[in-house]
């Protein structure tokens, strides 16, 4: 494959992926323009728990190692068995879902008081009619694992990297079309359908493919075992990731009601920069830390691993800064339409405001774990994430007494800014990264970020003087802001020569031509 192709099919993927979270994040502003911070926005996201941690589970099984032992069945054996063994894992796995779903349909009412202990009674039964609609999505969502392992095989791309974009597409109509009539049911019956459509569109491209399809129920046992050897450790690190996520939301049931829309809320405007830099980021670099592992060339992980947390540093830092400050104004600017009010935004702000300090290290994590994986230390990354897991619990039955939601938010960011640390120290050991050189940028980055902080709260103060009660003037307010915080952040960078300023600089230049090597790539794909 020439490296322009290369190219243009990492771009069409990055930019998918973050296409993907830019209407997922249009789904959140809808929901919370009609719901607010409402039982039934609290029930949906609980019940929405189940399918999401499943699908974590059946993405790295049946999409990753998929694809590995997929790749050498079409080398070594030729296409006919491949598609042979891809139609036996599909059947085999169609059973199971089918099973797995229709135990999570009965089991209903006791998994919603398990995973919501504290929801009284009214949100429980919510929660289970909810549970029971969205349990379907645990058959979509796990084919669509395999049919995505297969599509990346065969070098589909868009079709493979567009399945949670369908999905919030038509969330969204459904929601705008049908939440008068169904209430919050149109946002589950969207994902559902969303799913369902994404998933049919691409068995329609593998059928295209001349896909030989077998409907028969065949064990090629050497393949399974293969398929489960290369996917134990990545399962482990799989369920330990989603049981960190979903901790906190489990431990809100017990609040008030409103608390785990409210968390989730202001969860997802963090994760926002988080998966646009640091998720683009950690994708871009994992296959050339793999290349270089495989070749043993331990200094051009080194420089590639240090470069990347560097350049993350030297731009999520400041928007950690942005978000401290100014995190009621974004607030009522993105999510103060509608149902939800000026009381939800006065709940949300000191969430958000925990959440915020955690931006560099929930981005950092993302690199460190594509780069434990591609040097073979998964076992590593299982502890790591286990650690940061059983800190996460402690710190949050240790604040949620004391600081409601509030201490939710602040125990995984702690959690965070214990193991991430421990995480780049390990690499350092492993690799021989820059560590002196990364602790230097960060004093230098704090600095910089420090001074845009205190520039950027004398204009807010300065602003609240004048009046922001309109939202035309708030809006005009929140431009300024952050055009006068990056003036100064960047001069002040400029003054203390980071390097990094002009390294990132440079990617954002490529990144503006890839438009150009996407319509290049998708010509010469034909």
């Amino acid at each position: 494959m020439s490296e322009s192709k290369v190219s243009g099919y990492t771009a069409q993927v990055m930019i998918l992926n973050i296409m993907g979270f830019i209407f997922g994040f249009v789904v959140q502003l809808l929901i919370a323009y009609y719901f607010g911070a409402s039982k039934e926005v609290d029930a949906f996201v609980i019940a929405n728990i189940i399918p999401n941690m499943i699908y974590g589970f059946t993405n790295v099984m049946l999409m990753t190692s998929l694809i590995v032992v997929l790749t050498d069945y079409r080398i070594r054996y030729g296409e006919k068995r491949a598609w042979r063994f891809a139609s036996s894992i599909f059947n085999i796995s169609f059973l199971a879902l089918s099973i797995a779903a229709a135990m999570i349909f009965f089991l209903s009412p006791v998994l919603a008081k398990i995973i919501a202990p504290g929801f009284d009674p009214g949100r429980i039964d919510l929660t289970v009619k909810m549970i029971r609609i969205l349990s379907i999505l645990v058959i979509f969502n796990g084919l669509s694992s395999i049919t995505t392992g297969v599509l990346y095989t065969k070098k589909h791309f868009i079709a493979s990297s567009s399945f949670r974009s369908i999905i919030n597409v038509i969330t969204i109509f459904s929601v705008v079309l049908l939440s008068v009539k169904m209430r919050i049911f149109s946002w589950a019956f969207g994902v559902v359908l969303g799913a369902g459509i994404a998933l049919l569109i691409q068995m329609i491209v593998i059928l295209k493919d001349r896909a030989d399809y077998n409907h028969r129920l065949s064990l090629d046992y050497k393949g399974i075992k293969k398929l489960l050897v290369i996917s134990y450790p990545l399962i482990i690190t799989s369920l330990l990731f989603y049981f960190n996520k979903y901790v906190s939301q489990a431990i809100a049931s017990t609040q008030q009601e409103g608390d785990v829309a409210i968390l989730n809320y202001a969860f997802l405007i963090v994760s926002f920069p988080v998966s646009f830099f640091g998720g683009s980021i950690a994708t871009a670099i994992f296959p050339s830390l793999t290349e270089h592992n495989a070749r043993k060339n331990k200094e051009n992980q080194r420089v590639l691993l240090t470069s990347s947390i560097s350049i993350l540093t030297f731009i999520l830092l400041p928007l950690t800064s942005i978000f401290i400050v100014l995190r009621v104004l974004i607030i009522k600017l993105f999510l103060e339409y509608g149902m939800f009010s000026k009381e939800i935004t006065a709940t949300t702000a000191p969430v958000l405001l925990f959440y915020s300090v955690g931006i560099l290290f929930f981005g950092i994590e993302l690199i460190t774990g594509q780069t434990f994986y591609s040097i073979g230390k998964m076992k590593m990354r299982s502890i790591l994430l286990g650690l940061t897991f059983i800190i996460n619990i402690a710190l949050s039955f240790l604040l949620v007494g004391p600081f409601s939601i509030k201490g939710l938010a602040a125990a995984t960011t702690i959690a965070y800014m214990i193991t991430v640390p421990l995480s780049v120290y390990i690499l350092y050991r492993c690799l021989d990264i820059g560590f002196k050189e990364l602790l230097v940028l960060l004093s230098k980055t704090i600095l910089a970020s420090a001074f845009m902080g205190g520039v950027i709260f004398m204009g807010l103060k300065l602003f609240l003087t004048l009046g922001l009660d309109s939202r035309v003037y708030a809006g005009a307010a929140f431009i300024m802001l952050i055009a006068i915080g990056i003036g100064s952040y960047l001069l002040f960078a400029r003054m203390i020569r980071l390097k990094e300023m002009y390294t990132t600089n440079e990617i954002i230049r490529n990144l503006l031509s890839r438009v150009d090597i996407i319509k290049k790539g998708a010509e010469k794909d034909g």
